[in-house]
């Protein structure tokens, strides 16, 4: 495993600042983010200048439930120490969204971006949020579907979706990315239903959402495939 990997790296060399950044995003993928947390601190402990550990611990901050300001906070000093960093300014973007008294900012940085930047879906992706948090519903599926037809990005196709479940459009919604989490319809389904960080899973937990919605044709299509695999079926739980 990869995680084993790292941690022989840093059992030879434990002042090694990347490795502990490098362990902190694996443990947070794997759904452990108090010990991303502490593996994220070492790494910045190492290398105060290391403006990837200040993006990740705002990303897992928010995982911890922690506060949007101490989110915003890490990825402040992220883009501080790394300019040129598309990730971490248009997750900024995204945060700044969220507070209709850090619009103005959003904005601000997004134009900058889009023009010192090369483009990147990123880009679309923080330009939808920040229409959608501004009430702009058209105008922001209208710059997540460009993003779409530009480039294939799975933080805004999950935008995008999550955008017409809002509205009301559920097979929109889910014609445009299947594995949207359905917490907005079933609170008890606080699972993300997200092929890209959890492949193994995803098919499982797509096949238990399928169910809740009675959309039996899907769930079949998505179990066919592992009936071969033994104790595969045994992890879908179904709610009629």
């Amino acid at each position: 495993m990869l995680l084993g990997e790292i941690d022989k790296i840093i059992s030879i060399e434990p002042s090694l600042a990347d490795a502990h950044l490098v362990r902190g995003r694996i443990l947070r993928f794997s759904r452990r983010p108090k010990d991303a947390e502490t593996a994220l601190l070492t790494s910045l402990r190492l290398n105060p200048n290391l403006g990837q550990a200040h993006h990740y611990l705002g990303l897992n901050n928010d995982t911890l439930g922690g506060s949007a300001y101490n989110t915003i906070d890490h990825l402040r000093h992220a883009f501080e120490l790394d300019p040129y960093s598309l990730d971490t300014r248009t997750r900024l973007i995204h945060w700044l969204s969220k507070s209709p008294d850090s619009w103005d900012e959003a904005w601000s940085l997004l134009r900058e971006t889009k023009g010192s930047l090369p483009w990147g879906p990123q880009i679309g992706y923080a330009e939808g949020a920040l229409l959608q948090a501004e009430g702009r519903y058209a105008d922001a599926i209208q710059v997540l579907e460009d993003t779409l037809n530009r480039d294939e990005f799975n933080l805004a196709r999950q935008y995008l979706a999550r955008l017409w479940f809002a509205l009301g459009e559920r097979s929109r919604g889910w014609d445009v990315y299947p594995f949207v989490t359905l917490t907005e319809e079933y609170p008890e389904n606080a699972c993300p239903l997200d092929p890209v960080s959890e492949p193994a899973k995803a098919p499982r937990l797509m096949a238990a959402a399928c169910s809740r919605m009675r959309k039996w044709e899907q769930v079949v299509a998505v179990l066919e495939p592992l009936a071969a695999e033994p104790g595969e079926l045994e992890a879908v739980s179904y709610t009629h």
